[in-house]
């Protein structure tokens, strides 16, 4: 039984450290006044680019010895409209013949979803 969990415990571990590394999100980091800073990032998902956002904002901080703080964040969605993304689908699926090995996405980017984050480091 010991062994078993153990088994399950490093794929865990393994599919979690995999997934982090693979993240498509898009980060960049712009001074501000008074030591505050602007983070802005893009991602397929919401979650993937705050996710992606707070550890990079951490990341910064962390490198001067400093903890971050945020000051505020703001999400938005600037990808394609539901009318779009239903017209890939279908594509999609035609085009794939139901077999899934060719496929034209599903009207999904790398930047659907923008998070602009501001931080300091204190």
């Amino acid at each position: 039984m010991g062994i078993r969990l153990d088994r399950i415990a490093r794929a865990t571990l393994f599919a979690l450290v995999t997934l982090t590394a693979c993240s498509t999100a898009k980060t960049r980091i712009f001074p501000k006044e008074g030591g505050n800073y602007m983070m802005v990032a893009s991602g397929p998902s919401e979650s993937d680019a705050f996710d992606e956002s707070l550890k990079r904002s951490q990341e910064h901080c962390e490198k001067m010895g400093k903890h971050f703080v945020m000051v505020d964040q703001k999400s938005e969605y600037q990808g394609a409209d539901k009318t779009t993304k239903a017209v890939a689908s279908v594509a999609n699926t035609l085009l794939s013949g139901g077999n899934h090995t060719y496929t034209v996405g599903q009207g999904n980017t790398n930047d659907d979803y923008k998070i602009t984050m501001n931080f300091k480091c204190q």
